[in-house]
């Protein structure tokens, strides 16, 4: 499937790469905090954090587990 054909259809103009040292979790969080500016709402008031990934930082425990410890949800439910 060629470039042109991908962004013509999903609209998928690019595609990024994490750094050596990045993780997983950094650009989940980094999307979480914007999200919880967005919308208005702290952290804690959330009830559940889903992470959806090909390339979880670990077999266990799921990414979102540090995502919720690193934006300060210790009541939320996590998936992935």
């Amino acid at each position: 499937m060629t470039p042109e054909r991908i962004s013509a259809k999903t609209g998928i103009h690019s595609r990024r790469y994490a750094a050596d040292h990045e993780a997983t979790s950094d650009p989940a969080v980094e999307a979480a905090r914007a999200a919880l500016a967005d919308a208005g709402i702290r952290a804690d008031q959330l009830g559940r954090i889903v992470v959806a990934t090909s390339t979880p930082e670990h077999p266990r425990p799921a990414t979102a587990c540090p995502v919720r410890h690193r934006i300060g949800a210790p009541g939320a439910a996590v998936r992935e």
